[in-house]
């Protein structure tokens, strides 16, 4: 759900996709995607500032262009915000998560049935390949193909004594996920720009062993909305997931909120902070709810976005767990890569 142009302002490709505030002029409309998301020209007096600004030792001369392109950057890795029709980037990542369970089971010895204390401690590696590609009238189409690697260490103790250990590990496909984003409402006055976002998670993934979870279809319906109030941009969204039946294993819908900002650091990095939530319901195996199976997911999720090249944007962030069911640990990195896929027929559709 939520966690969001290129460097050199003498480049063609550095257009920088701002909302229209309430009160600029129309824009020219070859310069169009959302709405109106031009380059708008500063004033002449502070363009030459900022251009001949001499920077001397422990001095850094700030682009406000620079600036606006690493928060658009950041809008756009986070789903706040669409790429313009003919644009489209390539986005992988990377990232570990580290879950630690303690809980108490009851195990039977002999004749006897003691209550013993049961720890997973779980690994799991993902890689992911992203694309976005911007569409006419302001839609978006997106594509993962992920992969997933999980280490598994399962130990049951009682009495100081240990009663089971095992380990496994898998690895295999994820599900592919396809979907498409459209820009719905527009920022004006008070009003957010609000973007909606159906999602199909198919069931391409692998469902053997311990990658469970995984082998179901899932629809996802989701609503992102971005409010600025320069230097800063906040954000939130909220998300609603309908898992579909297989083998008799009903697996939990899911309700998901999330709100955070964004910070243009510097003219070439953001920074985010954004609380995350999850309320997940009942697993239902042959009609019947497993108790105990709903979970509350919530977690802090810090994140930096420097821009590093043309074309090349780097995210680094670190979920922090805030509730029981969560992640213990985990982080993440990509890398998104812009680059022109425009055509004379895309370009007359915008």
């Amino acid at each position: 759900m939520l966690e969001r142009n290129l460097e050199g302002t003498g480049n063609a490709q550095d257009t920088i996709e701002t909302p229209r505030r309430h009160g600029d002029p129309p824009c020219d409309s070859a310069n169009t995607s959302v709405g109106c998301r031009g380059t708008r020209a500063r004033s002449s007096r502070s363009r030459d500032a900022a251009r001949h600004a001499q920077a001397g030792p422990g001095r850094v001369e700030v682009d406000e262009r620079a600036a606006e392109r690493a928060l658009e950057r950041t809008l756009i890795t986070t789903g706040a915000l669409l790429l313009q029709v003919g644009r489209a980037e390539i986005q992988p990542a990377f990232a570990y998560v580290r879950s630690e369970r303690d809980s108490p089971v009851l195990v039977t010895l002999g004749t006897d049935g003691l209550i013993a204390a049961e720890s997973v401690r779980r690994d799991t590696l993902e890689a992911d390949v992203l694309l976005r590609i911007g569409l006419p009238w302001a839609a978006q189409l997106e594509l993962g193909v992920p992969y997933r690697s999980v280490d598994e260490q399962r130990a049951i103790e009682a009495d100081g004594s240990p009663v089971m250990e095992t380990s496994d590990r898998s690895s295999g496909a994820d599900d592919i996920r396809i979907g498409v984003a459209k820009t719905l409402l527009l920022e004006r006055d008070w009003r957010p720009e609000l973007i909606g976002r159906p999602t199909w998670d198919t069931d391409t993934g692998n469902s053997q062993g311990i990658l469970n979870g995984l082998g179901f279809h899932e629809l996802e319906a989701s609503l992102t909305a971005a409010k600025r109030q320069d230097p800063l941009v906040f954000i939130g969204g909220v998300s609603y997931t309908a898992t579909f039946e297989n083998d008799d294993i009903d697996p939990c819908d899911e309700i998901g909120v999330a709100i955070g900002t964004v910070l243009a650091a510097s003219p070439e990095t953001s920074v985010r902070p954004v609380l995350d939530r999850a309320f997940v319901d009942d697993t239902k195996l042959d009609g019947a709810a497993v108790r105990g199976s709903d979970q509350v997911v919530g977690s802090l999720i810090i994140g930096a976005s420097p821009i590093i090249g043309p074309g090349r944007f780097l995210d680094v962030a670190t979920p922090i767990g805030l509730t029981d069911e969560a992640p213990d640990y985990a982080d993440s990195v990509s890398l998104a890569v812009r680059f022109d896929v425009s055509n004379p027929a895309l370009a007359q559709l915008r």
